[in-house]
This record gives C-alpha cells, structure tokens and sequence, in this order.
C-alpha cells in the first residue's frame, strides 16, 4: 500500500506532537539508518518557559496542546496579569468565555502592541526553528516536505462534546469509504484547531497534518487485515482495517482501562458487535464497526503498550526499528496518501 517506504522521496521531516514528547523523523526513504529524535513536547517546553517567568505574561502564537501549558497558565493568573491572543487562548478552551472566567484577558492579534511592558511566550505546537537550527548544525538540509501529528478533538459545537465530536468525524469517515486518505489534510479544516494552527505555520511547505492517534495506526500498517492498538498516555485506540479501508475504531481513555475491559473492547471490535454508547457512557470517546474482521494480526504501540494483556495475541510494532517512531513513520507515509 505504501509503495514508495523503501523508494526515495523529497527529504520528508515527520514531526509526531505528543503530550511527554515529540518525535521527529528526517528521512528521503524509510529504513533504519534515518536521522530520529525524540524530545520534550512543545507542550512541555512551553510550560517551563513560562514558570520562568516573574510578573505579567502575553500569550501569543497559535493553538497549541493544552495539558502541562494550561495547567502553569492556571497557576501564573492567580498571582499576575496573563493576556493571551484569541488563538493562544484556545489552548486553554474554545470556549473563549471560559477563558475569560479563569480571569485571562483575551485581545486580538492587532492589540499585542498595548502590552510591551509584560513577557511574550509564543504558543506553537511545531518548534520549527529550533529544529531546523538543529539540522543545520548537524549539517543537514531544510526538509522540503514537513508533516506534523497533533491530537486534536475539534471545535465542538455549543451542546456537544468534545469526545462526541471527535469521535463524529471518525464514524462519517468510516460510514463512507474508510479510507486513510481521508484522515490526512493538506488544507485547513474549519473543524479542528490545532491541525489548522499547524497547516498554517507550514504554509511555505509541502506539508500534511493529522492526529496524532491515527499518524501511528498508519504508521503500523502493514496491509492486509489487521487490529492496530495505540495505548497512549492520554488516549487508547483500536482499529480494525481491511486492505487498507478503516472498518471498525475505538477509543478511549488508558487510565480507565483495565486487562479485562480492554480484552473486552477489542474483542468487540473484532466481531464488529462493538457500540457508540457502551465506551462513550463508560467514560470513552466512541466506538464505531461497520463489519467483523478476522485480522492476519494484532499490532500493539504507544508508551502505555506495557497495559495490554497477554490474554491478547499480539505483536509489538517495530517501524524502521523503533517503536517510538509509529507516529513519525505514519507521518511520513501520508504524503502517499494524499
């Protein structure tokens, strides 16, 4: 399916935006020999700029992976002044009147000027320059393709979830042809925040942006029919995938998750008897099988694989030799998609 893993390509940078790291992939073909990093998350680095500052805080930049960055946002209020451009704010929440509860002043991009007295952090959630000085150093050049997976829940609309939204996306995508392709955006959404913040910052690129969850089912697919489990930190996904078209996911949250619940769900997800409702009610994002599938395998990756039970038959995933390149490698592979 993905014929050119092996081929040259255009000099590809894969970055995969997690919640403790960020993994970078830097390659023209995919084999072990390729440069790999893996490093603290934007989120993480973010955070730690801000606890360094003392006094009042301008927040600029664009949405980015809340998590360490809103909880430091959180402490900074009580005791200064934070500001935060509109798109900065979104970090915290879509849902700017929240923001501005937490006692946040939120201000437009062309107000930035009124506050040159207090620190700017700048919000991202692709250190971009800082890799690309990094490259350079090491005497490589500018990559000319960039693709970047962040985990992104889209902008809900005002009665819904955020869990049910995600997970509507994912059920119209299955309900129509389940293609991966479908997964990966060149173009600005209108629907999730972080994938466009993303697509925005890599406009002078050839870029791709997807969530972070689905960069690594891709990047574990080896074709045929196969169940691909990403035990995150945060999140827990299944899917079930025939000839590379998505027929079953769920999803939900590790934490919540023990061996016998999790042989439960994808066992479910394997006889297609798996429902919406049983995983959203239980604390989940959702759950959707168009059919059974009988799978050649089961493939396991994420840093939480250690909660998957032996009570499953699988196999530890190895992209380029290294599990924690999932998501970098499916980055990778969806400019093929596209």
């Amino acid at each position: 399916m993905f014929s050119n893993d092996s081929g040259l390509n255009p000099l590809t940078m894969a970055v995969d935006v997690g919640k403790g790291t960020q993994d970078v992939l830097y390659a023209d073909k995919l084999d072990e020999n390729v440069v790999k990093m893996v490093l603290p998350s934007p989120t993480r680095v973010v955070a730690d700029k801000i606890r360094q500052v003392d006094g009042d805080l301008l927040c600029t930049g664009k949405t980015m992976g809340g998590g360490p960055v809103s909880k430091v946002i959180r402490n900074h209020v009580r005791s200064n002044d934070v500001v935060m451009v509109e798109s900065a704010a979104r970090t915290i929440s879509d849902n700017l009147d929240f923001v501005r509860d937490m006692g946040i002043t939120v201000i437009g991009s062309d107000e930035v000027g009124d506050y040159q007295s207090y620190t700017e952090i700048e919000f991202t959630d692709i250190l971009l320059d800082e890799i690309l000085r990094f490259l350079s150093s090491m005497q490589l050049k500018t990559p000319e393709r960039i693709g970047v997976g962040v985990q992104d829940h889209g902008v809900a609309p005002e009665g819904m979830s955020d869990r049910r939204y995600r997970f509507s996306f994912y059920r119209e995508v299955i309900e129509g042809e389940g293609r991966l392709e479908d997964l990966v955006f060149t173009e600005k959404t209108g629907r999730f925040s972080r994938i466009d913040s993303a697509l925005e910052q890599l406009s002078s690129y050839e870029a791709v942006a997807l969530d972070s969850k689905i960069a690594a089912i891709i990047g574990c697919y080896n074709g045929g029919k196969e169940v691909i489990i990403d035990a995150g930190n945060g999140h827990f996904m299944a899917a079930s995938i025939k000839k590379g078209r998505l027929v079953g996911l769920f999803e939900h949250h590790t934490r919540m998750l023990d061996d016998d619940r999790i042989t439960e769900l994808v066992e479910k997800l394997i006889h297609g008897e798996i429902t919406d409702d049983e995983v959203y009610g239980d604390g989940g994002h959702g759950a959707y099988s168009l059919e059974s599938l009988e799978p050649d395998r089961i493939t396991v990756t994420g840093p939480r694989r250690d909660v998957i039970p032996n009570t499953i038959n699988y196999e530890l995933a190895h992209p380029i030799g290294d599990v924690m390149m999932s998501g970098a490698v499916g980055i990778y592979r969806s400019f093929d998609l596209r």
